[in-house]
């Protein structure tokens, strides 16, 4: 490996290689790439009523974009890897990128919050050879049951990215490991999203081996599943990796019970007196909270900052059943939003 002084900034907690911001372009344009369209990292609203509460950025994008820079910068490239997924990467925030050389970790920040984790182990990389993945229709999001995932039979593993862009995307680690390997990688984003577990998936790790290209038909496969943490595990192989991955069936969004069915448990007129500005009211529990106030002949005025679209649907709900409601955009970062 070279030495640090190879315009490489010391930073606490090892050497800084790099730092950036992801845009909603960025996700764009991974999800192009790799055919990971699950709406969480692409939709604003959708993630709004998630655990995450925001876009999240994939999880290979960071890895890959942590490998790129380590081989930019002249280190050997990993022949295996370990990366965990710590905490979500949000769009519009600075993170860094930062080499542990004596431990051979790489870690992605956020400020003082450590957020990826990447242990390797470099060597020689075999050959990759070419991509082998088929090409296969772009899909929406599998929903999966718990049911689903005791099928432990090995599945075909597709290409539904555009492997032409890894290049551009990732042009370093491209040279040290070859593209069909990169795309291999990209590939277990795409698993995790929209397969297994699909939907309502959430990345937790990623373990993996570089092979030498061979006569393999890729495929995925359940190795098991956790029911009590819901953690579901699989194996993945290919003409250039071998992989584990560690996925986390997270609960649907909670879906607030309409306006008929909350009438039954409220007293009529039982909030007459009651005018309730409600923030956040579009969703969740300012939600159901409008809907209660709103049932018992309260008023009720939620306020949105993004869930233009979703308070609207709310305020004409209950407009419609005969209740007052109005809906106001309201930035509680902006000091004339909230004066």
């Amino acid at each position: 490996m070279p030495n640090e002084e190879r315009d490489a900034t010391e930073h606490p907690g090892g050497v800084l290689l790099g730092d950036r911001t992801y845009s909603l372009a960025d996700q764009q344009a991974f999800a192009d790439f790799c055919g990971d369209r699950n709406p969480i990292h692409l939709d604003a609203l959708y993630a709004r009523r998630t655990i995450s509460g925001e876009i999240v950025v994939h999880g290979v994008n960071a890895i890959l974009w942590a490998l790129d820079l380590l081989v930019a910068r002249g280190f050997d490239a990993p022949a295996r890897l370990k990366a965990t997924f710590r905490k979500p990467i949000f769009l519009n925030e600075r993170v860094d990128c930062r080499l542990h050389e004596a431990r051979n970790i790489l870690s992605i920040w956020r400020d003082k919050a450590r957020l990826v984790d990447i242990a390797f182990q470099p060597g020689a990389v075999p050959a990759a050879g070419k991509h082998t993945l088929t090409a296969s229709q772009e899909k929406k999001p599998a929903v999966v049951s718990e049911a689903d995932l005791a099928d432990a039979e090995p599945r075909p593993l597709h290409l539904r990215g555009r492997t032409a862009h890894a290049p551009a995307l990732f042009p370093a680690v491209c040279t040290a490991l070859g593209d069909a390997r990169v795309c291999d990688l990209a590939a277990t984003s795409e698993i995790v999203g929209m397969q297994i577990p699909g939907l309502h998936s959430l990345y937790l790790s990623l373990k993996t081996s570089f092979v030498s290209a061979g006569a393999v038909t890729p495929f995925f496969k359940v190795e098991s599943f956790d029911r009590r943490f819901r953690i579901v595990n699989l194996e993945v192989k290919t003409t250039s990796l071998e992989a584990q991955l560690s996925a986390l069936l997270r609960p649907p969004p909670a879906k607030i019970p309409g306006l008929a069915e909350l009438e039954a448990g409220i007293v009529p007129g039982e909030f007459n007196q009651v005018r309730a500005l409600i923030v956040g009211g579009s969703r969740g529990l300012g939600e159901a909270t409008a809907k209660i106030i709103a049932c018992g002949g309260g008023s009720v005025t939620i306020t949105y900052n993004v869930g233009a679209d979703e308070a609207k649907q709310l305020v004409d709900e209950i407009s419609g059943a005969g209740g007052k409601a109005r809906m106001a955009r309201v930035d509680v970062l902006s000091e004339r939003s909230v004066a």
